[in-house]
């Protein structure tokens, strides 16, 4: 068949899931709530008890956002 070649299956699921992650943070965690909420408050697992998101799922989100970097370093 011509065009352009197809992914394996594998690929194309993966890449599913992480358009579908990527969905979900958007959703759960606003971009200006979660930017809001940060200037509020310091403390990690709070921010992810309030938007009731896994700690590996905020730190994506705030890498993503490019807010990682306004969160307190935890000592």
């Amino acid at each position: 068949m011509a065009g352009r070649p197809r992914l394996p299956a594998r690929h194309r699921t993966a890449a599913r899931e992480r358009e579908a992650n990527a969905f979900a943070a958007a959703i759960t965690m606003p971009a200006d709530w979660l930017a809001r909420e940060l200037d509020e408050s310091q403390d990690f697992d709070a921010l992810a008890r309030r938007f009731k998101v896994s700690r590996s799922a905020l730190t994506l989100r705030l890498e993503e956002l490019g807010l990682a970097s306004r969160l307190a370093p935890r000592c």
